[in-house]
């Protein structure tokens, strides 16, 4: 941004702001990339990267166990039925996602990384498995 000096009034908005806004976000990837669909590979590669920065995030505390499996369900329903050029009666499920669902099945607020280490094992499997996935993009 500091070496723009045209900057979307969007972006603006989304960085003072202090709630996220996925709308608003799609809508300046979409003015820039008017061709960028939300659940294309390359979108798919993105979130993997911030879902890692989320996982080691929860691994250090920094964010609650409800927040961790709040954002997983989001970034997993947005990736579900991802068009890939498959068959019409293949369901579309991205392998780097694993098996979280598990571990955050009836996740509230009453968790913590303390009373519930099950998540805190399944975290550190999902980066290795998004590690592992990402490196066939290198």
């Amino acid at each position: 941004m500091e070496n723009s000096s045209n900057i979307s009034i969007d972006l603006l908005e989304i960085i003072s702001s202090e709630f996220y806004s996925e709308a608003l976000l799609l809508k300046i990837i979409q003015n820039i990339d008017p061709t960028f669909s939300y659940n294309c590979i390359e979108a798919e590669i993105l979130a993997a990267h911030y879902f890692l920065t989320i996982l080691n995030d929860y691994l250090t505390g920094k964010i609650k166990p409800s927040d961790l499996c709040r954002i997983f369900s989001n970034i997993e329903i947005g990736f579900l039925d991802a068009p890939r050029n498959l068959s019409i009666d293949v369901l579309y499920y991205p392998e780097w996602i694993g098996s979280l669902y598990d571990a955050c099945d009836w996740c509230d607020e009453t968790w913590t990384i303390e009373n519930m280490p099950h998540l805190l094992t399944a975290a550190k499997q999902q980066i290795s498995l998004i590690r592992k996935w990402l490196s066939n993009f290198n």
